[in-house]
């Protein structure tokens, strides 16, 4: 999914409301380290980083 060109969209409508971010993750055991919380970490970054381009 290209994120960066639904978020450039967006702005360009003047859209200010939330994002939502969804981890699709079945864990069948506990993860390692930091898990999925990593991932979500990472995923905001990348949206932080989109959001501060536009």
């Amino acid at each position: 999914v290209d994120f960066g060109a639904i978020v450039e969209h967006l702005g360009k409508r003047d859209y200010d409301g939330w994002y939502v971010l969804e981890q699709d993750t079945i864990l069948t055991e506990e993860p390692h380290g930091e898990g999925p919380v990593a991932d979500v970490h990472t995923s905001v970054q990348h949206l932080r980083t989109l959001l501060a381009a536009r």
